[in-house]
């Protein structure tokens, strides 16, 4: 629950807030990148930022940024009103470094094309990167939900 003026935007809501990502597909195979800071493979994406005014904008806005990808929005979203292909609320454990507590993302996920496939990733961020087919076994509980819902779909 929001209690007074609390927002869902930004980082400043420590209980949780809204991110954006992308799933990047290109030829039946989805594009990871190695968090940093999660230390594992991840769909690219990122905290929403007040400036950004439309959700599929925030996550392909991150995908850039991460991987320096160019991307467009997939088909399916037109077909769809533009909504998420996915959302997943998941616990980001407490950051000593910063002195943050553990606490919720809600991750709106949208599905993206490369228009090229060069990729410049931000290496403060990400230190690797790897393509998988759609039909990979994913520990990760959002990429293996997400999966199944393209792979169900036939997208």
């Amino acid at each position: 629950m929001l209690k007074n003026d609390e927002s869902l935007i930004g980082k400043s809501n420590l209980i949780g807030h809204v991110t954006a990502s992308g799933i990047i597909l290109y030829k039946d195979n989805i594009l990871l990148i190695f968090h940093n800071k999660l230390q594992k493979f991840i769909q690219p994406g990122g905290h929403v930022e007040i400036s950004d005014q439309e959700l599929w904008k925030a996550a392909q806005r991150e995908v850039f940024e991460e991987t320096g990808m160019n991307t467009a929005l997939h088909p399916w979203h037109q077909a769809h009103e533009m909504i998420p292909f996915n959302i997943d609320t998941h616990v980001i454990p407490f950051n000593q470094k910063k002195n943050e507590p553990e606490h919720f993302h809600h991750d709106f996920t949208f599905i993206f094309v490369p228009t090229d496939i060069k990729i410049n990733l931000q290496k403060e961020e990400v230190s690797d990167m790897k393509w998988l087919p759609v039909r990979s076994v994913f520990d990760e509980k959002l990429l293996s939900n997400v999966t199944k819902k393209l792979i169900m779909l036939e997208i």
